[in-house]
């Protein structure tokens, strides 16, 4: 009905014309001037369809671009009714130099894509031995259905895993009710998760060391840890760290030192400031996060006494009557369910569609 519709216009003349029009029509429909997530987060009205045509592409290098945080202002607020339904447009082109925005298109794509499982026709890159520079020639080659794909993608990631745990991350409370983390903790969790191998930091590190120690874990399980892998290989700015995903025909040095221009590093500094709200070291914890809660055997040490106790219980013996073998990873995803209250995605109709014109 009009009446539960809302229309937001920011632009003075847009927007007197847009009530000419609706005066005329539908007077009902209610018309906000200003801007979407200012409203989303200041004023206690929920949808049960949001429709966002964004003008530009979904991320840029310019720091006008906000398109992201409108987002996460919906997201974060649970603006969106469940179950709800939640349509975006964005721009494949901008109005910047349309090669050099298409070339940065593709690098974040198939950056994104690359360690997912089912990336590409049900098949991750890693499984059909595709190393990175050719995984992106791939993108770059058929770009308007993979920004298709990565839009889709990035957006359940965001709605279901990374604004709820920063919900939990921001929330002190909540964060010392799961892990007990000081600084040293903190510093091998992330060496453990990223793969840092220094002889000189472990010396450092003898008092303390995490149980079943092993560095790496970010490399060997890529597609489970997605997400942190996108991130810590977006802003690392080194170029060997993404020449180790080469291949053996892929060892092209110039590709490696070409992909961190100065306009990508901008656009993932973007991308992650809307994130994080200029916090950026929410982003490691968020990332040691997702570590810690990925299997017990990486840092019982690391939890909270409460959440060791959790972690001790044969949780599969006293869940019999689950579908699946009930663990306790199950068990703490329910837990921080229950503070975070994440969306949950119906994947059969999540859709993505591509039109170039």
């Amino acid at each position: 009905m009009p009446e539960n519709i809302w229309v937001f216009e920011s632009d003075n003349n847009l927007y007197n014309e847009a009530i000419q029009n609706l005066l005329i029509r539908y007077p009902q429909v209610k018309i906000h001037k200003g801007k979407i997530d200012t409203f989303f987060k200041n004023t206690a009205v929920n949808f049960d369809i949001v429709y966002l045509d964004f003008c530009g592409t979904f991320f840029s290098s310019s720091k006008e671009n906000k398109s992201l945080s409108t987002i996460i202002s919906l997201l974060d607020n649970h603006r969106l009714t469940s179950p709800g339904v939640l349509i975006t447009n964005f721009a494949f082109i901008d109005n910047d130099d349309s090669s050099e925005m298409r070339t940065l298109i593709a690098k974040i794509v198939a950056l994104y894509l690359y360690p997912k499982a089912y990336a590409d026709k049900g098949l991750s890159a890693e499984e059909q031995g595709l190393g990175f520079p050719k995984w992106f020639h791939k993108v770059n080659d058929n770009l308007g259905s993979y920004y298709s794909e990565f839009i889709r993608r990035f957006m359940m990631d965001l709605t279901s895993v990374i604004i709820p745990f920063m919900r939990v991350i921001r929330c002190k409370d909540y964060y010392n009710t799961f892990f007990d983390l000081d600084g040293d903790k903190f510093k091998l969790c992330k060496k453990n998760l990223f793969g840092y191998n220094d002889a000189e930091i472990y010396a450092e590190d003898e008092l303390f060391s995490l149980e079943n120690d092993c560095v790496g874990y970010l490399a060997s399980e890529m597609s489970f840890y997605s997400i942190p892998w996108f991130f810590e290989m977006a802003r690392s700015k080194n170029p060997d760290n993404l020449k180790s995903f080469a291949g053996e025909e892929d060892d092209d040095c110039n590709f490696q030192e070409d992909f961190y221009n100065d306009k990508f590093v901008k656009c993932v500094l973007n991308i992650i400031n809307q994130i994080t709200d200029n916090d950026s070291k929410l982003l490691d914890k968020f990332c040691v996060m997702l570590y810690l809660i990925g299997s017990e055997e990486y840092g019982q040490n690391c939890y909270s006494d409460k959440l060791q106790k959790i972690s001790n219980i044969e949780w599969p013996k006293i869940a019999q009557q689950a579908c699946d073998v009930f663990t306790f990873q199950s068990v703490i995803g329910l837990l921080l369910g229950q503070l975070s209250v994440p969306y949950h995605i119906n994947v059969l109709q999540s859709k993505g569609v591509d039109r170039l014109y």
